[in-house]
């Protein structure tokens, strides 16, 4: 696999686990907002029910009737209502609106049945229920999701609730995302870019792939002399240049060393005739041509020697 592939892999890796990091922030931070919305939520309806406890005490001691005490929860939870944030409760069985800003719908069954099904469901073996539902909004367009927090006031058979709209949940998750892709996004740039210099600066440094030329030291460490190095244009400072540069001067010795050695060779040969003839005939001439070859033969070793000797050890 090339050097640039396996940096892409890392790189890649790296963004993959950016945004799953990411993902699992933005989404932690949403469920967090929601359990703290329901917690807001909780409070409310639980100090409601209290409200509407103290009262009903005050039905049971005799001090009001059922239909007093009953008024006295409308009026009590009625006016703790600011814009579009109110109590409410219907009856837990008929859906009879029994605490509602819109005095109209008071006495009523409310017109959207399901949400008592809803409501009823939520409440399953739980003392608060919750439930999202699309919900209008004055000054919005459409519908957006709000959040019901119910509880089953039990004395009078009643569900009591209080809703609060959610989108702002998800205009501060869009929000964060938003921010969170943009740094993922700047720091993918970077690390991009960081990537890409070093993967040109040590492919430059080594001249070519390092797989290429571990390969080619390791054929030439075996004495394989004739592998081919390619290089790029002007090349003569990376790995590959020089490991190029050291192939072809120990091609130059290993040749020169060669060419001695057979010509030292042939020099022996020649010494061992001389010698042979001398002792035949024992002339001025063989004894001439003993010294020659002695001679050549001390050349040639003088040769050989400041080849060695090219080899540092």
């Amino acid at each position: 696999m090339k050097f640039g592939t396996r940096l892409w892999i890392v790189i890649i890796t790296a963004i993959i686990g950016l945004f799953a990091l990411a993902g699992v922030a933005l989404v932690e931070l949403k469920q967090t907002m929601m359990v703290e919305r329901q917690g807001q939520l909780t409070t409310l309806v639980e100090h409601a029910t209290a409200s509407l406890t103290r009262i009903y005490e005050r039905e049971k001691s005799g001090e009001l009737t059922r239909e007093a005490a009953q008024n006295l929860a409308r009026q009590t939870m009625g006016d703790l209502r600011k814009d579009d944030r109110y109590f409410w409760a219907r009856g837990f069985k008929d859906d009879v609106n029994q605490i509602h800003p819109d005095p109209k719908r008071v006495g009523v069954v409310d017109k959207d049945n399901s949400k008592g099904d809803q409501y009823r469901a939520a409440l399953a073996g739980k003392t608060i229920g919750f439930v999202t539902s699309p919900g209008t909004r004055p000054g919005v367009q459409g519908t957006v999701p709000k959040l019901y927090a119910v509880a089953h006031f039990t004395p009078w058979d009643w569900i009591v609730g209080y809703g609060a709209y959610v989108d702002d949940i998800s205009t501060i998750f869009w929000r964060n995302a938003t921010i969170f892709m943009g740094i993922c996004a700047v720091v993918i740039f970077q690390v991009r870019s960081l990537a890409f210099s070093m993967s040109l600066t040590i492919l430059r440094s080594i001249g070519g792939e390092p797989h290429d030329a571990a390969e080619a030291m390791r054929k030439i460490a075996g004495g394989d002399l004739s592998v081919e190095i390619p290089l790029k244009k002007d090349d003569k400072t990376s790995l590959m240049a020089s490991l190029k540069f050291m192939q072809v001067k120990l091609k130059n010795l290993t040749t020169a060393i060669h060419g001695n050695a057979t010509t030292l060779s042939s020099q022996v040969n020649q010494f061992d005739d001389a010698t042979n003839s001398y002792a035949e005939a024992k002339t001025e001439e063989g004894l001439a041509a003993i010294l020659r070859a002695v001679k050549n033969l001390g050349k040639t070793a003088g040769i050989l020697e400041k080849s060695i000797a090219r080899f540092k050890l």
